[in-house]
């Protein structure tokens, strides 16, 4: 339902079987912005079949079609709470869209993969009708992302659509520990689906060889957006502190009443407009510090999920300062001598950052080590476990 810009993992398994010699397509989304541009060079360098859909206003009439339905669906649910077309279509309009355009789709597969919880009912319905296997990446816990704008019975929808369909996949895999467990507690015991964790980690060829800077400590955040909600609001007050002795590069597509209301006027603070994953990556080697900001009052995913930042700021070597959720306080002791684990609070956050100022010159030194080290935990390891399993599948 999103597109290779912004689900780095569909843009990583895709590179990874033609990288195998299988021969792919795949169906994503034009959403308009920044994202459709960077997907058309990521197109270019694969040799992958794209189908785009439009999740846009234009033309118009899919689009209303597509709403329409959804809107329908989720007044019919509460009559009919036991069927999966409904259950899917009111989760996500762009589900009618997949579900359309794969009805008159006359290829045939050996495997097909959902990606985003509104492809799970389409993965399903499509392979059964090639009668060949299914899989499905979950990449949040969706039952736990909250909504802008909460919709009746979305949360159970959500759960009723992953427990009645992934017992019917030949497998399914999950980006973080405790997504695994959560995903794990709404199936019955009884059915068997294979199962394993696919970190969030990028091809170490992305990264480059870290070249510390030699002035500020310089600090760095991404994200799709640059927006409220993120952990920035509750931050940059406590770094205005040190004003003096850092920079902080926010990279992401800005949203104008956040930069009026937090960044106008902060001039220790650089905005850069959004990348490609691999050229994100390759300039993360000019950071010291990268900040993983999660909080656990935004809803259950955030505090189970483990992001592409963290992964990121891992395999570049960067010293890692991550607030205490549950997931990321088990991936930093898994880690350890990586970084610093904070409370969520401005006492803890400002003991971090004086720590961490008067230790710079050992985290500059220490910067190729933990590059070095990062590669333990590249794409190129952590995907033996996709290949293992479409190896079992497709030549079972």
């Amino acid at each position: 339902t999103a597109n290779l810009s912004t689900n780095p993992r569909l843009h990583k398994e895709i590179k990874l079987a033609e990288k195998l010699g299988y021969h792919v397509s795949y169906v994503a989304f034009r959403q308009g912005g920044w994202s459709d541009e960077k997907d058309q060079s990521l197109i270019e360098d694969l040799a992958a079949r794209p189908f785009y859909l439009s999740a846009l206003r234009k033309p118009y009439w899919p689009w209303f079609f597509g709403t329409l339905m959804s809107l329908v669906c989720q007044w019919l649910w509460p009559f009919f709470p036991e069927n999966l077309w409904i259950a899917a279509v009111a989760h996500n309009k762009r589900t009618f869209h997949i579900l359309t355009f794969l009805r008159s789709n006359k290829q045939c597969y050996d495997l097909v993969i959902g990606h985003n919880l509104g492809a799970l009912y389409p993965a399903f319905v499509f392979s059964s009708k090639l009668k060949t296997p299914f899989a499905f990446d979950i990449e949040d816990y969706h039952p736990g992302e909250s909504s802008a704008v909460p919709i009746k019975g979305e949360v159970e929808r959500r759960k009723f659509l992953l427990s009645s369909i992934l017992p019917h996949a030949s497998y399914y895999s999950y980006a973080s520990p405790m997504i695994g467990q959560h995903v794990g507690d709404l199936l019955h015991p009884s059915l068997f689906a294979r199962k394993f964790l696919v970190n969030n980690s990028f091809s170490q060829g992305e990264f480059v060889p870290p070249e510390p800077p030699t002035d500020k400590l310089k600090m760095v955040w991404f994200s799709q957006n640059i927006n409220y909600g993120r952990g920035l609001e509750w931050l940059l007050p406590m770094l205005d502190r040190f004003k003096h002795d850092i920079q902080l590069v926010l990279i992401g597509l800005l949203n104008p009443g956040f930069y009026e209301e937090h960044l106008s006027g902060r001039k220790y603070i650089q905005l850069v407009a959004p990348m490609s994953p691999s050229a994100l990556n390759a300039s993360l080697s000019q950071y010291d510090v990268g900040l993983a900001l999660e909080l656990n009052t935004t809803d259950l995913n955030r505090q189970i999920c483990l992001t592409n930042k963290i992964w990121s700021y891992l395999q570049a070597g960067l010293y890692i300062l991550a607030t205490d959720t549950p997931a990321q306080q088990l991936f930093m002791s898994e880690h350890p001598s990586r970084g610093l684990v904070v409370a969520q609070n401005i006492d803890s956050i400002h003991e971090a950052i004086e720590k961490i100022l008067s230790t710079k010159d050992q985290i500059r030194r220490e910067l190729n080590y933990r590059y070095e080290k990062g590669k333990e935990s590249s794409w190129e390891v952590e995907s033996v476990k996709l290949q293992q399993t479409w190896r079992e599948i497709l030549h079972a």
